[in-house]
């Protein structure tokens, strides 16, 4: 499974490691833990590089040798491939799988791992053809449907990255990524009610997540419910309290409420987590 959003917009909270302890789904944890990792900051991804990407980088370079050595040698192609999509080249990724694919071993890792990369690169229609062929070798891989509908909601095709969103959850029920995927597809929709319902499955699933609360909460602001709004932020605060960004979020809800004093409050909080008190 090598599914992960391609954005890289957000920071992590530490607290989102607690999901580990929480979730005894193998599924949901590596889904999560791929969530987890689109959302490094720049520090954080040169503190991964230099602890992990930095021994990829010297698997690479052996395979970049021994393809020297045999240019022929489609099993390196493809094992370099794999190591290339770790370190996020991207572009490498499709180079050694177009190779591995001309060469008749185009098999369900082949046309998702390139699939993917192209994703990433923003090359939706080819990513699109990959991921179909992916789906086509394996018709009950969840997976796939989720990676397809991630790339058909980028290309603005709601319906079908709903379809498949779908598709991911009845296969795998508890398949956290893919209930996050729809909640986003809504969002994108304006269709507050169904992300809502979809968001309360990813928490479900994933209960120390808060950007899921989070975006939950601008859902029901957005229809007027602040009750459940609060009541939500404060289960949110209550599982994850060094999160800044939902004592802001509490202290925009108070606002609205007309309770500045708490609203006070709560941004002292916000400050105070991000060091800046």
């Amino acid at each position: 499974m090598r599914f992960v959003f391609f954005r890289k917009d957000r920071g992590v909270s530490e607290a989102k490691l607690g999901i580990i302890v929480n979730d005894l789904s193998v599924l949901g944890f590596v889904s999560f833990l791929l969530l987890f990792c689109t959302r490094l900051s720049g520090q954080e991804l040169q503190v991964l590089d230099t602890a992990n990407f930095k021994f990829i980088r010297g698997e690479i370079a052996d395979k970049d040798f021994l393809i020297k050595m045999d240019a022929k040698n489609i099993d390196d192609r493809k094992q370099r491939g794999a190591l290339r999509y770790r370190v996020q080249d991207y572009k490498g990724v499709v180079e050694d799988y177009t190779v591995v694919i001309k060469a008749g071993m185009g098999d369900l890792e082949a046309y998702e791992t390139r699939g993917m990369a192209e994703g990433f690169l923003k090359d939706y229609h080819h990513a699109l053809a990959d991921l179909n062929k992916a789906i086509a070798l394996k018709p009950d891989y969840s997976e796939g449907y989720c990676e397809r509908g991630e790339v058909k909601k980028l290309m603005k095709d709601y319906k079908g990255a709903i379809a498949d969103y779908k598709k991911a959850t009845e296969l795998t029920p508890w398949y956290s990524e893919a209930w996050y995927g729809l909640a986003l597809v809504f969002d994108a929709m304006r269709d507050h009610k169904n992300a809502i319902g979809s968001f309360k499955k990813t928490i479900e699933l994933t209960p120390l997540f808060s950007e899921a609360y989070t975006l939950m909460v601008e859902d029901l602001i957005a229809i007027n419910d602040f009750t459940a709004a609060l009541a939500d932020i404060d289960s949110a605060i209550a599982r994850v309290p060094k999160n800044p960004g939902l004592y802001e979020k509490r202290a925009a809800i108070y606002q609205k409420l007309a309770s500045p004093e708490k609203a006070a409050v709560d941004l002292d909080k916000a400050t105070e987590l991000k060091g800046l008190k």
